[in-house]
């Protein structure tokens, strides 16, 4: 026959159990806000801590382009900045900026309403510039007008990008015989500086 527990032993039990409730509880707590304590801290440090990358500033270097003036047949070469990059996307820039026109007071050579279509350079260092017919209907009349605007595209390419040593100019995709009927464009042409302003 079992016995009763006496007073004394239920409240050892309950003290007991009492005890191990606690000791769960407490450990609970300690392993829970612990880790939300660390997570805390975390998220309360200061910006400044962090620390910053260097900001990269893309690189940039200067060209000459050629333009025309009012007082002279010939071309005159302003400064600008262009992305700094490889050859074709550095011939692409010259020509996009060509096409923008000057910005110190000279003359466009190439119609504003052109459209660079497509550029690519050979191993044999020969540029192939395709562009909008706007070149060909918009130019100025008269033969200086037409050899200055060959002549932009064709020295600023190869004054400025090394691997360029002769331009093919196309128009809409198709070869031209000329522009205004007075520069051979059936063959690439090489760069003329006796038509660059000292």
């Amino acid at each position: 026959m079992a016995t009763r527990a006496t007073g004394g032993e239920r409240t050892k039990i309950i003290l007991a159990g009492l005890l191990l409730v606690a000791l769960i509880i407490l450990a609970l707590a300690f392993f829970t806000g612990s880790g939300r304590e660390k997570i805390k801290k975390s998220l309360d440090l200061p910006a400044a801590t962090a620390k910053a990358g260097p900001s990269e500033t893309p690189a940039t270097r200067v060209v000459a382009l050629y333009f025309m003036a009012d007082n002279d047949d010939l071309l005159h070469a302003e400064e600008r900045e262009i992305p700094a990059g490889p050859p074709l996307d550095e011939a692409k820039a010259v020509v996009t900026e060509l096409i923008s026109g000057p910005r110190t007071g000279l003359v466009a050579a190439i119609p504003a309403e052109t459209r660079l279509i497509q550029l690519f350079i050979t191993k044999e260092g020969t540029a192939y510039v395709d562009l909008s017919k706007d070149i060909q209907e918009r130019i100025l009349p008269g033969s200086s007008s037409e050899i200055c605007a060959v002549y932009s595209i064709v020295n600023s390419l190869t004054q400025n990008i090394k691997a360029i040593r002769k331009v093919f100019i196309l128009v809409d995709g198709q070869e031209r015989d000329t522009l205004a009927g007075h520069v051979n464009l059936e063959l690439a042409l090489q760069p003329d500086t006796s038509l660059i302003a000292r």
